[in-house]
């Protein structure tokens, strides 16, 4: 909710927040409404069985995600996912932030981490925006905090969509360190002001 009504969704009428932070998560706006605010899964594309289990020659297992299911993006694409797939794909354990470093420096284990994960990635987020018609994706979370990552996930992302729009997609959040808070006010004076109104 932050993010569409005051941040990089600001003017978009469907807006999918993702949160790449430790796991994976998200949230679907419609003009300015949360989708099933009641339920709170609506935008909830980290979890479902979707990794394959091979990118390109790379075999990747079906690591057990804590929803109780196996292969969801959410055990792959967090900074916890992340440092799996490293430790699978490198057989070095490393912190998310320093497999960035070392994809940022140029290092050829940590490019192959971070170019499987953008494979294992793109397709679902792509497949999301098909389903919600969303014009604008606004990434946050600590690994969006590394904009490189974001906009190579965005090229990742465009080609794959129906739309493949010329503008960028997947973008880095803008809210501010607090977004859950301001979406949670915007919803609070959304339902006081129906409960009112009627």
């Amino acid at each position: 909710m932050a993010e569409a009504i005051f941040g990089a969704g600001k003017g978009h009428e469907i807006v999918f927040g993702t949160i790449f932070g430790t796991g994976v998560g998200g949230g679907l706006v419609s003009c300015g409404r949360l989708v099933n605010a009641s339920g709170g899964v609506a935008g909830e594309w980290g979890h479902g069985p979707v990794v394959p289990m091979v990118v390109g020659e790379t075999r990747i297992p079906h690591f057990a995600c804590g929803c109780g299911l196996a292969g969801c993006l959410d055990t792959v694409a967090g900074a916890r996912g992340l440092e799996h797939l490293h430790a699978h794909l490198s057989g070095v354990e490393a912190e998310a932030t320093s497999i960035l470093a070392d994809w940022h420096a140029g290092r050829p284990r940590a490019q192959h981490t971070v170019e499987t994960f953008l494979a294992l990635v793109a397709g679902p987020l792509a497949m999301a925006v098909n389903l919600t018609g969303a014009t604008i994706v606004p990434a946050g979370g600590g690994l969006a905090r590394d904009h490189a990552l974001v906009r190579a996930l965005d090229r990742s992302v465009r080609p794959l969509t129906l739309t493949r729009p010329s503008h960028p997609l997947v973008v880095p959040a803008e809210s501010g360190d607090e977004p859950g808070l301001v979406g949670a006010a915007v919803i609070g004076f959304q339902v006081l002001s129906d409960r009112y109104s009627s």
